[in-house]
């Protein structure tokens, strides 16, 4: 009579860690999806900022 209740709740145990592990894969990969798309974004805020800079530099050099 009580095997059932332990088969269900190992059961449930099973069913527990499986969902922390896709709990925790899923949101490792948000962490890196989230951090390369900020680094990405960043690039090209720091591109811009040296062309930027570059052509200024550029237009005073030919101004001078």
């Amino acid at each position: 009579m009580a095997y059932p209740f332990f088969r269900r709740l190992k059961n449930e145990r099973e069913n527990l860690v499986r969902m922390k592990r896709t709990y925790l894969l899923l949101l490792g990969l948000g962490l890196y999806l989230s951090l390369q798309a900020g680094g990405i974004a960043w690039s090209q805020v720091t591109e811009r900022v040296s062309v930027d800079s570059a052509g200024a530099e550029g237009n005073n050099a030919s101004s001078a």
